[in-house]
């Protein structure tokens, strides 16, 4: 289960509402209502969030002269874990671990978790105070 805020959870709860009032109209409302589908309410599939990644990539990169670069939708993931981790000190490798469904914190800490600029910086900052430059 992933924790959210009260105020994610209120968009939640105002899409859900929003939907079950289409669906009603519509008369295909399930027991188990999915929360996203497609247009006909049923299962997206699973390479639908990668086109829609990659439409955006490209309308950007369309746009500007910085262009992105391309990423699946999997590293996301692995930029949630590294900036969760990051975020705040009090959040340990076992809480990602666990938010992540991971069977071991070092699967999290070796594969999900990655190196950034800033926590470079914290090192270089950390290495100048203890050598007193």
């Amino acid at each position: 289960m992933v924790p959210i805020d009260d105020a994610a959870l209120k968009l939640m709860k105002k899409w859900q509402s929003e939907q079950h009032k289409v669906l009603n109209q519509q008369k295909r409302i399930k027991l188990n209502q999915l929360v996203f589908t497609t247009a006909d309410n049923k299962h997206l599939s699973l390479p639908q969030p990668g086109k829609w990644l990659n439409e955006i990539i490209s309308k950007i990169n369309a746009d500007t002269k910085i262009p992105l670069k391309r990423i699946i939708t999997h590293g996301f993931r692995h930029t949630f874990a590294t900036l969760l981790y990051e975020s705040d000190p009090k959040i340990t490798p076992k809480d990602v671990q666990k938010l992540l469904g991971h069977d071991t914190v070092q699967v999290t800490m070796d594969i999900y978790t990655h190196a950034t600029a800033e926590g470079q910086k914290r090192i270089t900052d950390s290495l100048a105070k203890f050598l007193n430059l």
